[in-house]
């Protein structure tokens, strides 16, 4: 095998291992100000999964599933988001919210 081919695995090898190492650190990042909540399962017509926050407010999220969130009822979890405003829900739970950051508390 000639160099070229050997700089060429080289160099995929590196990307490779940079993108295990950037997705690994966006999937562990602390939540700046997070709220702690937790994950309940409605029964209700038109909803679906709520976090309810330690006042007892409950948020609808518009994008839970943009992160790797085992969906099992009571799970614990640190979050920040921002209200949405234009957006109205059948399931009128909660607040509709995006997530900015989630992250699981064992």
């Amino acid at each position: 095998m000639n160099n070229t081919g050997n700089i060429r695995k080289v160099a995929t090898v590196s990307i490779l291992i940079s993108m295990l190492f950037l997705s690994a650190c966006s999937s562990t990042k602390k939540c700046a100000n997070g709220e702690m909540g937790i994950l309940k399962k409605l029964d209700l017509d038109g909803c679906g999964w709520v976090i309810e926050l330690k006042n007892g407010e409950r948020l609808q999220p518009i994008n839970l599933h943009d992160f790797e969130v085992p969906m099992k009822e009571g799970l614990s979890m640190s979050i920040s988001y921002n209200r949405v405003h234009e957006m109205a829900s059948i399931c009128m739970a909660g607040i509709i919210v995006e997530l900015s950051c989630l992250q699981i508390q064992e």
